[in-house]
């Protein structure tokens, strides 16, 4: 299959500059979110909350900063992703600061802080993960290419949590008849692939080498055209002891154009 490889299309990004506005309202009356419009200077950013929280509801307010200025106008709570409209916020290529950081003032989840070396016209997703106290990030890069036939896009993510090390997971697909992705470690992101479009499949989550141990299964999965997806497993890999009853283990789906 030809692919035409576009990191970000025009159309991609339009929706970004919209949406980006809309979203980005005032965190305390002041601060507004801030975006570069040289588009051949930028890059585009998606933010995926898989940090554990301490209650079924999430009591956090994660905002995202870069360089000390607000990107995010909403806080990002667990299981979901920015921006929640669209698929990217630009931002000025080059070495930039990022911040993560709960603003409630009895948050007891410490402060992200790291820097990103960001390519113009390339595209990043970072994962939050692990819990919010030991709260981590992974940030890789989100290689668009828009197929020539009708085929989509799909890329699998592992950031379940265990306090301990575990084994990693298998993905089948039961419209291939296959896996997907196969011993998948925490943390582990794999390349996209291409995937059959507009149609139904079934996927089944089991751990690495014990087949008989379903994970989650996610139905139906039934992706558009030349759109690419990110499927991340997330939550709690002990959903059968009642302290971790309220995050329990899930595969679910976010879009990447």
């Amino acid at each position: 299959m030809k692919l035409s490889r576009i990191i970000t299309t025009m159309s991609v990004v339009g929706i970004t500059i919209v949406s980006f506005f809309i979203s980005c309202s005032k965190e305390t009356g002041k601060e507004t979110a801030k975006e570069t419009s040289d588009l051949n200077n930028s890059a585009i950013i998606q933010v995926y909350n898989a940090s554990i929280p301490s209650a079924a509801t999430d009591p956090r307010r994660n905002y995202v900063y870069v360089d000390n200025v607000p990107l995010t106008g909403a806080p990002i709570a667990f299981g979901s992703f920015f921006p929640s409209s669209s698929t990217g916020s630009s931002v000025a290529a080059g070495s930039r600061q990022f911040l993560i950081k709960d603003t409630l003032r009895t948050s007891v989840q410490p402060q992200l802080l790291f820097t990103q070396n960001l390519i113009a016209r390339s595209a990043y997703t970072t994962f939050m993960y692990d819990t919010f106290t030991t709260i981590k990030q992974k940030t890789v890069e989100t290689i668009i290419q828009i197929p020539d036939d009708t085929t989509a896009r799909v890329r699998f993510a592992n950031f379940v949590y265990h306090p301990s090390a575990i084994s990693g997971i298998d993905i089948y697909s039961t419209r291939r008849k296959a896996n997907v992705a196969s011993n998948l470690k925490p943390t582990d992101v794999t390349d996209f692939m291409a995937y059959a479009a507009a149609t139904n499949d079934t996927l089944y989550v089991t751990e690495t080498g014990n087949p008989s141990n379903r994970l989650d299964t996610l139905r139906p999965f039934n992706p558009i055209p030349k759109r690419s997806y990110t499927l991340i497993f997330r939550g709690r890999w002990r959903t059968n002891e009642a302290g971790d009853a309220p995050n329990p283990r899930v595969l679910s789906v976010f879009a990447n154009n």
